[in-house]
């Protein structure tokens, strides 16, 4: 799965550097920078709930000594 993502993200980053190239002759380059961010992370915010695995939590290491607990030397 990690190969295929990287894969994606891959073409994803090499259209996206073609097309804004390209789209940048037309526009100004600040407004084809700001929709290539907001159509990136709309893109981002659709893909998280279909492709996480569930809720990242950090290991007990990193909440115990938060939480009060005793701690390792």
């Amino acid at each position: 799965m990690g190969t295929l993502l990287a894969l994606a993200s891959a073409v994803c980053y090499g259209l996206s550097d073609f097309v804004g190239g390209l789209v940048s002759r037309r526009a100004p380059f600040a407004a084809v920078a700001l929709i290539g961010q907001g159509g990136g992370l709309l893109l981002a915010l659709l893909l998280t709930p279909i492709l996480s695995s569930g809720a990242v939590t950090p290991p007990p290491e990193v909440c115990r000594p938060r939480a009060g607990g005793p701690r390792r030397a």
